[in-house]
């Protein structure tokens, strides 16, 4: 067995892509059954058949690396795919109920009911944002969020809200370069998220989670 703690760290880019490669070969060629501890999603790309989420000191969901990025159900998960997760609990319409009074509706998996715990996931260039509460024409989810982070990424300026009361990520929005200069958005500052119920997907938090 080959154990690597976070093998990659404190490398420059070329070294760590060269490194990479070298494990990768390494690995495959051998056969060798190894253990990577990793916060880096090229690692995770590159290297991993199968993924293990740890948050807490808990494992918070386990399946093959296809799978967990495609559809996380923790908050670590969602963070390394890109994507926005709330944790909540399902209620008897179909509604996640957030431990700290939002509301997510959305499409639920089958295998949900009501009671169960439940993440609402989503995309953060499904996000709307707004100065104010909308008037009209609202989404099914509108939540209350305060501007942590702005962040220029090409041609789209990603907004970061600050963690969520439980501690989890904060949720991302993804707007035009345009949006965010008639916005005008800084860090402190109070906004509205809100996003299609036809974008937000309900799933059951991972069984194997402990």
């Amino acid at each position: 067995m080959l154990l690597l703690d976070e093998p990659l760290a404190g490398l420059d880019v070329g070294s760590a892509a060269t490194v990479r490669t070298v494990l990768r070969d390494v690995v495959a060629t051998t056969r060798r059954t190894t253990v990577l501890v990793t916060h880096d999603l090229l690692d995770v790309f590159a290297l991993a058949d199968q993924v293990v989420v740890i948050e807490a000191g808990r494992v918070a969901e386990i399946g093959s690396t296809a799978e967990v990025l495609a559809a996380p159900r923790s908050g670590f998960g969602a963070l390394l795919a890109g994507l926005n997760l709330v944790s909540g609990v399902l209620d008897d319409a179909g509604v996640l109920r957030t431990d700290w009074g939002d509301s997510w509706q959305g499409s639920a998996d089958a295998e949900l009911a009501a009671g169960c715990r439940a993440v609402a996931i989503f995309l953060p260039k499904a996000v709307a944002v707004y100065p104010e509460p909308p008037s009209s024409g609202s989404p099914r989810n509108l939540v209350r969020v305060t501007v942590a982070e702005v962040d220029a990424r090409g041609r789209v300026i990603q907004i970061r809200g600050t963690e969520q009361p439980d501690g989890s990520p904060g949720l991302l929005a993804d707007i035009t370069a345009d949006a965010a200069a008639e916005l005008r958005l800084t860090p402190g500052q109070t906004v509205w998220f809100g996003v299609k119920a036809q974008e937000v997907t309900l799933r059951a938090t991972h069984p194997e989670a402990r």
